[in-house]
């Protein structure tokens, strides 16, 4: 995934530079500011380095390891290496996601929730972590509402962390577009100890021919027959994971 690197000032309110201990848990948030960007969010703990205070008149420390826009683009403001200013106690030993949401109600958008799942699978590869263990909530630790979605619908959270064991199980060699005429066929290849689950968001666009072994690992044939100009989401899961816990890997598009 792209990730645009644009660390704080090193300072004593949002990047110390102190150094991080051994990870072992990934913290997710929610900014808790509906419809700011990625990049404000970002501004914002940049200008914490000039003592910024709260109504109460306490000196705010804060930050993140990475943000999330709402269109699914990441920014990192503090290096892997470092503590940062989000998960109170647990900040020795985490390492911390903020994302954007458009209401109040802190739901996140399918693009931003896609690229936490990518981007949480990823650090869990790096630093050998269980996802159902070790992507814990803000609130888990303090009791906080944050990610306030995540706290008022915990299945939406349980998914989530599924996805992500979904995306670390199962590897593929397809993270593009597919464009295809109709008729044409395209085989996809996976990675997967026990027989992989490989379906269409939208019916009637593609057949989906069941995975047979290859190699070691599986393929599968999709072959296109809807209309030019339709498309349909491919979705992947382990056999033993719902369909609620499907992950989407790439679109599949018909053209003349």
């Amino acid at each position: 995934m792209n990730i645009v690197k644009d660390l704080l000032t090193i300072n004593p309110y949002s990047r110390p530079g102190t150094k991080l201990g051994k990870v072992t848990k990934i913290a997710v948030h929610y900014v808790g500011n509906p419809g700011t960007t990625m990049q404000a969010n970002r501004d914002y703990f940049e200008s914490l380095k000039t003592g910024k205070r709260n109504k109460a008149g306490q000196l705010i420390y804060a930050s993140s390891h990475y943000i999330i826009g709402l269109d699914g683009e990441v920014i990192q403001c503090i290096p892997e290496t470092e503590i940062s200013y989000a998960t109170n106690q647990a900040n020795p030993y985490s390492i911390s996601i903020e994302c954007c949401h458009p209401a109040a109600d802190g739901k996140f958008t399918a693009a931003a929730e896609r690229s936490m799942v990518v981007l949480c699978a990823d650090l869990c590869k790096r630093y050998k972590l269980d996802p159902l263990r070790d992507i814990i909530r803000h609130y888990d630790v303090t009791g906080k509402c944050c990610p306030k979605y995540y706290v008022d619908h915990p299945e939406a959270y349980e998914a989530m962390r599924q996805r992500v064991r979904g995306l670390m199980g199962l590897g593929i060699d397809t993270t593009i577009d597919v464009v295809r005429r109709h008729g044409d066929c395209y085989t996809v290849a996976m990675q997967c100890k026990d027989k992989p689950v490989i379906y269409p968001g939208t019916a009637g666009v593609v057949t989906v021919c069941p995975p047979f072994p290859h190699a070691g690992g599986w393929r599968a044939n999709i072959v296109a027959i809807g209309r030019p100009g339709e498309s349909t989401g491919i979705y992947t899961r382990l056999p033993d994971q719902g369909e609620a816990d499907g992950v989407l890997r790439f679109e599949f598009k018909i053209v003349e």
